[in-house]
């Protein structure tokens, strides 16, 4: 009896005795995981492994750049302005002083 694959996989008779199912190398999708290959993205779109169910899976590369590094990107970008905000309060405090010293 064939062992089912999911999405993003294919029937992979090579290693069929071991496991039967691999996932799809990066760039490359399958919705019918008992196929016996995965068809590669569109043009320069890219998916990362065992990621591409369907082939609007598949995105242009900086898109998935942004999705997988997106979080990281706006987590720094808060934490700069963050800082920013931080730099700019201690000139402000330092600025009334002065001025309230009579420097």
């Amino acid at each position: 009896m064939l062992e089912s694959c999911k999405a993003g996989q294919f029937l992979d008779m090579k290693t069929f005795q071991k496991s039967g199912c691999t996932d799809c190398p990066k760039d490359h999708w399958n919705a019918n995981g008992n196929d016996h290959a995965c068809k590669p993205c569109p043009g320069s779109e890219s998916v990362g492994a065992g990621l591409g169910k369907a082939e609007s899976d598949c995105i242009p590369a900086a898109e998935e750049d942004e999705a997988e590094h997106g979080d990281n990107h706006k987590d720094n970008h808060n934490l700069s302005h963050a800082v920013a905000l931080k730099i700019s309060s201690i000139l402000l405090v330092g600025l009334l002083f002065a001025l309230n010293t009579n420097i």
